[in-house]
């Protein structure tokens, strides 16, 4: 990872960390995650890769009034991921939503 993807991975740490607490001062929280990733293509110029990818990520939840869903709720939006290279290798430089208006943070999958 880059600096610059691990400074965002910080903030986003952040965001996720408050929405768990307001999730769970509802009343509810998260049993389980799956998650797979569909790559669509690699394109490389010079020192940077874009990955166009598709993420379907499915979450079982539980709630005090209900108790564990067999239901998962789920999302599957489109993103870009951009790799630049260095003389380690391929690093991971930012995920970034393909379509304006890409919600949540999605460089953290924190269950």
């Amino acid at each position: 990872m880059t600096a610059a993807y691990r400074s965002k991975r910080a903030r986003d740490l952040a965001v996720v960390a408050r929405s768990k607490v307001g999730f769970k001062s509802m009343g509810f929280w998260y049993t389980s995650f799956s998650t797979k990733l569909t790559v669509e293509s690699v394109e490389v110029t010079g020192s940077e890769a874009s990955v166009p990818f598709k993420e379907l990520t499915e979450e079982h939840q539980s709630s005090t009034t209900n108790g564990p869903s067999s239901v998962p709720s789920g999302y599957s939006p489109p993103q870009i991921a951009t790799f630049r290279a260095s003389g380690d290798g391929w690093q991971l430089d930012s995920i970034a939503p393909a379509v304006h208006g890409g919600g949540l943070p999605m460089s953290v999958v924190d269950g």
